[in-house]
């Protein structure tokens, strides 16, 4: 810990972050912090998803109400977007508690410590790099219209868990598109930038994973 304090004293937050992404590669519980790591950031994911859909929902109920002449069909409808979001609720309530687990097993030392430290700093999701990101998949930081800064500003202690950046249920991405992914549509997008333990390991996932559990980039 001296080490790391003298470090981060003379050098810098991004400086001690990499001293402890060093110290990682050499430790031999190096299968655990991987998997800690991608299982944080794919529960969080899920958490935002179903806040984004919640979110897109909530749109889509409030246009409908105001329309003039509701029919029984738009009725229907409205009921069916009530469940859905219903269930939503009930799914966030589960990975909440997932992520609490989750976070329990990160690994005792520079780990633990790197990650304790990058998530205190406030709105850490806004990292340059982290938006980039966000703009290269057609999410809000490619716009002006500011919804990821604010949702970062928006968060209660019910949803700070799942601040973070767009997802392909973002009302706002969706009008920007033109157009709602499928369901298939849908898992190949998360299967293409999802980090989850199946996925083997390569430059993409050790980026975004050293992102958002460090907050540093590994090309610096």
């Amino acid at each position: 810990m001296k080490i790391e304090e003298r470090v981060e004293e003379s050098e810098g937050f991004d400086a001690v972050q990499h001293h402890r992404l060093r110290m990682l590669r050499c430790l031999p519980l190096s299968s655990k912090s991987k998997a800690f790591a991608r299982n944080i950031i794919t529960v969080e994911g899920n958490m935002r998803q179903n806040l984004r859909r919640e979110e897109y929902l909530h749109e889509l109920i409030q246009g409908l109400q105001e329309a003039q002449g509701c029919t029984p069909e738009d009725k229907t409808q409205l009921d069916k977007w009530e469940q859905e979001i219903q269930r939503r609720r009930r799914d966030y309530w589960t990975h909440t508690r997932e992520w609490h687990q989750r976070e329990s097993l990160c690994p005792p030392g520079p780990l633990k410590r790197g990650f304790d430290a990058w998530r205190a700093t406030p709105n850490w999701y806004l990292h340059s790099d982290l938006r980039d990101y966000c703009a290269a998949r057609v999410g809000c930081c490619g716009r002006s219209c500011g919804c990821c800064e604010r949702r970062g500003e928006q968060a209660t202690d019910q949803t700070r868990l799942a601040v973070g950046h767009c997802t392909v249920e973002r009302g706002c991405c969706i009008r920007d598109c033109g157009f709602e992914l499928t369901v298939e549509e849908k898992k190949e997008y998360h299967k293409a930038f999802g980090v989850s333990m199946d996925r083997p390991n390569n430059i993409f996932v050790e980026r975004i994973v050293t992102l958002h559990i460090l907050g540093i980039s590994i090309n610096e």
